[in-house]
């Protein structure tokens, strides 16, 4: 029987990298960890095909420089993060934030999906957008004109 608590899911979202993904070095320090990259019905509809394209090569070279080991299952995330943290028996699934209106929505239901079976959600800030927190704290939520642009773009 494996121990539950060395198990972990790393949900692979926008940020399909290896080398220095805050996310993936969180979970790798938990013990044995599956990757899982979940296609969205609602992303798949409204993505033309380049993007499409882009991305499931993507995939197909994280795959590849994981050894076959990435996951990848088509369905709502809030109901398939859920369920492969209960096939791997992990309770920890770390992700990177997601600062998209769509993206945060969707994170608070999945949060509550893996309540329901005793596992948590941790997000990792991208390293790319790791300072905007401290920014945001040093001019009292008053972002510069340069990179309130970019924040609503997310």
């Amino acid at each position: 029987m494996s121990n539950k608590s060395s198990n972990s899911v790393m949900w692979f979202r926008r940020d399909l990298r290896l080398n220095d993904n805050p996310a993936l070095i969180a979970a790798s320090k938990i013990g044995e960890v599956t990757p899982l990259f979940v296609l969205d019905p609602m992303f798949l509809e409204r993505s033309g095909a380049p993007r499409l394209a882009f991305l499931f090569r993507s995939l197909r070279d994280l795959n590849r420089q994981m050894n076959g080991a990435l996951v990848v299952r088509v369905g709502d995330p809030v109901d398939v993060v859920a369920k492969v943290a209960q096939e791997v028996g992990a309770v920890e699934i770390f992700a990177a934030k997601d600062f998209a209106p769509y993206g945060q929505k969707r994170d608070a239901q999945v949060v509550r999906a893996l309540e329901k079976i005793g596992a948590k959600l941790n997000h990792a800030i991208p390293s790319t957008l790791k300072y905007i927190p401290l920014i945001l704290r040093l001019t009292s939520g008053i972002l510069c004109l340069r990179v309130r642009p970019l924040i609503q773009h997310l």
